[in-house]
């Protein structure tokens, strides 16, 4: 006999009061999760691949967990691993869910080539989606028990009006809208206690400037890092950038690179870990943390990028030496961010005038060009009653040697030493050397001996406007941060006089930050790979001057130098490394040969003549 049941259930209705089975994140991942992108594209998530993804993927399961952040770099898989957690969750217990995205533009391409994929290749996702219409539409994807919404920053629209019980925020660091976060998060407000939270970024900029650093400081109960464990000797390590090693004196990023040169030294055994024996340390490892807190609502995982099967360690150590050749604070916080992912701190320097005088080079006589050398640049600081000049040797390296200093009195001089002048190349009897490229500041001093409203800006924008040479230029340090460290400009004479009979005259802003990071971080050292080197005869009064500033960090955290003295010597260094520097058109580093002039002297000038400069810069017809 069989018996009616007394309620009939619809479809949809058992659908919904039917229990799913549960399934933990990581075996979701493994039997129902398949990649969309990458070398293991169309496969099912693979944990050997990325092996740190279980324990993330454990942690949020724990069902006193609210909010989980994730900091990493790219290529360390922090993208898929927090797909898959939303994933696994919205399966588990269907909803609505949202997604945030930096901008529109990301958002449309993410859910056009990352999670409608997702979705419609992962087998227990595809049983969510809705029959009979296009599901996965621009921002948004339909599912039977609600849809995944994809907010952005910028729209208040995107992110309102939805009760979400599962939010996760994607690249946050990259929103120029940094409260869209905040908007985004409320949305699971409705939810109390049944919300999750993902956060999951690059870190980017400095602390001032990455949110989910702030965010991750301020609420996360407990900080995770990975443990690695050496095949060796079996000791726990959290790994750390210092025991990163190369070969001695090997500091080329490219044969670095090239060559894999460099591996991980085990704390406990000193073992040299290649590629391969810190991807097995790491499978081997676990998840570490400083302080325990029982069933903590908020935790967060912080993984640089030499824990990543993906990154090589000589791709960690090659992008090192970049940066610091380069030396400039948009390399340093480029690297600290993408391969520590960390903020960027601004280093305090005072340098010591005894680091100053480690490169002096004493078997370098003064006024003498290096024969490595291919060209000459100057670099003149004007003031109101004399000229301060700094006169630089080049290689196509960015090695470099100070030939000659000093200071002149007169207009007249400064042109002498611009462009008459000239200097002996070393072990050459039949070439001399001019300078190159020169740059002079022109600052807004007024004059007060001079007629009322006159100032030395006007004067030496004047004096190179007569000189009409293509090889001095007027230099200005720039306001604010600039893309670029050299940029041309234009610029007017004299602003006080009717538009129609103002005079142009181009120049160039310089990030002046950036160029004296490049000299104290990077050059000032002798086992740099471009070091700027001073000759046997250099002064005490060039290097009290050269040590005239300091480093500090200002209101925002970003880098500034202080002066602390008397410092023109130093302005002219940094006009000098600027015509040097490759963004300025053409580059020193291109010339097909050494900008060289025929050491000839010419039978209408009296040899024995003698320059008004005499003792102070090499005349530029005698013979030494």
């Amino acid at each position: 006999m069989t018996l009616t049941p007394p309620i009939r259930l619809f479809d949809g209705e058992r659908q919904v009061l039917e229990s799913r089975p549960w399934k933990s994140t990581a075996q979701f991942a493994q039997e129902d999760f398949v990649l969309v992108a990458g070398p293991y594209q169309g496969q099912r998530f693979r944990h050997d691949k990325l092996p740190y993804a279980r324990w993330i993927m454990d942690l949020w399961d724990r069902p006193a967990l609210r909010v989980l952040f994730i900091l990493a770099p790219s290529q360390t898989g922090k993208t898929t691993i927090a797909y898959a957690c939303i994933g696994s969750e919205v399966s588990r217990d269907p909803c609505s869910f949202g997604i945030g995205m930096p901008d529109k533009d990301t958002r449309d391409r993410i859910f056009e080539e990352k999670l409608g994929p997702h979705f419609q290749k992962s087998p227990a996702l595809r049983e969510m989606l809705v029959d009979g219409r296009e599901a996965v539409q621009r921002g948004k994807i339909l599912t039977r028990f609600g849809a995944c919404y994809g907010m952005y920053a910028g729209s208040d629209a995107s992110a309102s009006s939805v009760s979400l019980r599962v939010v996760g925020i994607d690249e946050e660091d990259a929103y120029l809208d940094k409260k869209a976060v905040s908007r985004m998060l409320e949305r699971t407000l409705s939810y109390d206690e049944e919300a999750k939270a993902i956060r999951f970024s690059k870190v980017r900029g400095n602390e001032q400037q990455s949110t989910i650093w702030t965010d991750m400081k301020r609420e996360a109960q407990v900080v995770y890092e990975i443990q690695a464990r050496c095949p060796n000797c079996g000791t726990y390590q959290v790994m750390r950038q210092d025991r990163i090693k190369v070969p001695p004196k090997m500091r080329d990023p490219r044969k670095i690179r090239n060559q894999r040169a460099a591996w991980y030294e085990c704390e406990g055994c000193a073992m040299r870990w290649n590629d391969h024996y810190r991807n097995i340390a790491v499978q081997r490892g676990r998840l570490y943390a400083e302080q325990k807190v029982e069933n903590p609502m908020c935790v967060a995982v912080h993984v640089p990028s030499w824990c990543s099967p993906n990154v090589s360690l000589s791709t960690v150590m090659a992008d090192w030496f970049t940066a610091l050749d380069k030396g400039t604070p948009s390399a340093m916080e480029w690297f600290d961010n993408s391969h520590p992912c960390k903020p960027h701190k601004v280093v305090t320097v005072k340098t010591s005038e005894d680091q100053i005088r480690e490169m002096v080079a004493h078997d370098r006589p003064p006024r003498i060009v290096p024969s490595e050398a291919v060209a000459l640049t100057m670099g003149a600081d004007s003031q109101k009653a004399s000229f301060f000049y700094v006169v630089r040797a080049w290689a196509k390296s960015g090695e470099s040697w100070l030939v000659d200093y000093g200071e002149v009195l007169t207009e007249e001089e400064l042109h002498t030493l611009a462009f008459r002048n000239v200097y002996p190349v070393e072990g050459r009897e039949d070439v001399v050397m001019p300078i190159y490229r020169a740059a002079i500041d022109f600052g807004g001093t007024r004059d007060e001996s001079r007629s009322e409203g006159w100032s030395r800006s006007e004067e030496v924008k004047l004096m190179v406007k007569g000189w009409e040479r293509d090889n001095f230029h007027l230099v200005k340090g720039a306001s604010r941060k600039q893309d670029t460290v050299v940029r041309r400009s234009q610029t007017v004479i004299d602003r006080s006089v009717p538009r129609e009979y103002q005079e142009e005259v181009a120049f160039f802003t310089l990030d002046t930050v950036d160029l004296k990071d490049l000299i104290f971080l990077t050059r000032l050292r002798p086992d740099s790979m471009q070091p700027m080197w001073l000759h046997a005869e250099v002064g005490e009064d060039y290097i009290r001057q050269l040590n005239s500033e300091e480093r500090h960090e200002d209101s925002k955290g970003g880098a500034k130098w202080v002066a602390k003295g008397a410092n023109h010597l130093l302005d002219c260094e940094v006009y000098a490394a600027a015509c040097a520097h490759p963004e300025w058109s053409p580059a020193i580093q291109l010339l097909p040969e050494p900008a060289y002039r025929p050491a000839v002297i010419p039978e209408s000038i009296e040899t024995g003549s003698r320059s008004p400069l005499s003792g102070r810069v090499a005349n530029p017809f005698y013979r030494r």
